[in-house]
């Protein structure tokens, strides 16, 4: 108990203080002209600050001895993204570099989200395609201020929240909640609106995968509901965007909060709703591990609620959006 909270605080500070060094440096160095950032109306804030994250968290996990596996399949991902930044790896090499990271996790698990009705070869493989696209889908929110390390921090917590009342605190779960929990906070110190910094894929990318990994544990502990519940932001912005696209090539290909943005809304703004609505997803996840004999009720009410703020981000006007602050 005692660890994992010096654990937290740990994380926060080591982000925290991390992020202000690496903002620093990359102000007092020349920057090369972003023409497609431009294009696209980017912040002209620097990215690759979620090398910060990635090894403030390598840190405290080492310390908290949650397995060397895990810890080198975030360095994996952490070193291959570093590397796409200076170099642009191929996409390809990229996601067999994923794939990779995914299988040995997985190697240690005994079974996946699909082991009651399908055989072990494709549960695994099932569950791998899963969690590639939770990577993916967590990766595409670092396009807005604070929106990544909002969304990290409330998973974090809410994953620690679930497991404190199934009476599983602490575990090697709750001990990666708390810990991107407390580096998502410290590093939303610098990511708020107007952000100072980004995390771009080198932080994006290995914190997705290992709150995808927290999640599928959290999963195969019996826990289904109260995981997919915490998911559902995450799943949903993405999915439904891609089902979207599939379905009519006019269909707007932008996600849900960058098609806000893109109205004029402020980056504040949506992200304090979206973090509103993690704050709902979990008191919905505690809800279903209070009364599991109804948890498709939450998993109901989550999914209904998210479906909600993505449609309020497509259609409400940037008049109608400002007054209900």
């Amino acid at each position: 108990m005692i660890l994992s909270i010096i654990m937290t605080i740990a994380a926060f500070l080591l982000t925290l203080l991390g992020t202000r060094v690496a903002i620093l440096a990359r102000r007092n160095r020349a920057a090369p002209l972003d023409i497609a950032a431009l294009r696209k109306k980017q912040s002209a804030a620097p990215r690759g600050g979620g090398i910060v994250m990635a090894f403030a968290i390598v840190i405290c996990l080492l310390i908290a001895d949650v397995g060397y596996p895990l810890i080198l399949c975030l360095l994996l991902l952490t070193a291959i993204s570093l590397l796409h930044s200076i170099i642009a790896v191929a996409k390809p090499i990229r996601l067999l570099v994923q794939l990779l990271a995914v299988m040995i996790a997985m190697s240690a698990m005994p079974h996946g989200l699909f082991s009651t009705f399908l055989p072990q070869a494709a549960d695994k493989t099932l569950t791998a395609l899963v969690w590639l696209w939770f990577i993916h889908s967590f990766r595409v929110l670092d396009k807005a201020d604070g929106l990544c390390a909002s969304v990290t921090a409330a998973i974090g917590a809410g994953l620690v929240l679930v497991l404190a009342m199934a009476g599983q605190f602490p575990n090697i779960v709750s001990t990666i909640g708390l810990v991107t929990a407390g580096s998502g906070v410290g590093f939303l110190w610098w990511n708020w609106h107007p952000a100072r910094i980004f995390m771009n894929d080198v932080g994006s990318i290995p914190v997705g995968f290992l709150l995808g990994y927290a999640l599928l544990l959290t999963a195969g502990g019996g826990y289904l509901a109260a995981s997919a519940i915490l998911a559902a932001y995450v799943l949903c912005d993405s999915s439904i965007t891609f089902i979207r696209k599939l379905y009519s090539k006019s269909a707007h290909g932008d996600h849900y909060y960058r098609r806000a943005m893109a109205s004029g809304r402020s980056q504040g703004s949506i992200v304090r709703y979206v973090v509103g609505v993690h704050m709902l997803l979990m008191a919905l996840a505690i809800y279903a591990i209070i009364a599991p004999e109804i948890a498709m009720l939450p998993v109901a009410l989550a999914y209904f609620a998210v479906f909600m703020l993505l449609g309020f981000f497509a259609h409400t006007s940037h008049d109608a959006f400002r007054h209900t602050l």
